[in-house]
């Protein structure tokens, strides 16, 4: 069975669309691995420094140079919602000893 020009021709023109569209998406999913490794990252070391902060003012709590209450955390305060509106509401975290 010969192909004739036009044919040989159109098989090249599409197996070279095939395997460009099969780069990208191989180079999409490398992208997007790196992504989300970066961010992976960054967060680990957005927790790091907040565990030092806390563990620094834990340690100056101990120490007697600020008090208890300015080393516990301030009340949290939460968004929520309640029907069609919006509602701030505060939490509070004091302890009883």
């Amino acid at each position: 069975m010969s192909f004739t020009i036009s044919r040989r021709l159109a098989v090249l023109v599409a197996t070279a669309i095939l395997l460009c569209v099969a780069a990208i998406v191989v180079e999409l999913y490398a992208v997007r691995d790196s992504i989300v490794r970066e961010r992976r990252v960054a967060i680990a070391g957005q927790v790091e420094a907040a565990l030092s902060v806390v563990k620094s003012i834990a340690t100056e709590a101990d120490a007697g140079r600020v008090s208890k209450e300015d080393g516990s955390p301030a009340p949290r305060r939460r968004c929520g919602r309640s029907g069609s509106a919006t509602t701030i509401t505060s939490m509070s975290t004091t302890t009883t000893a």
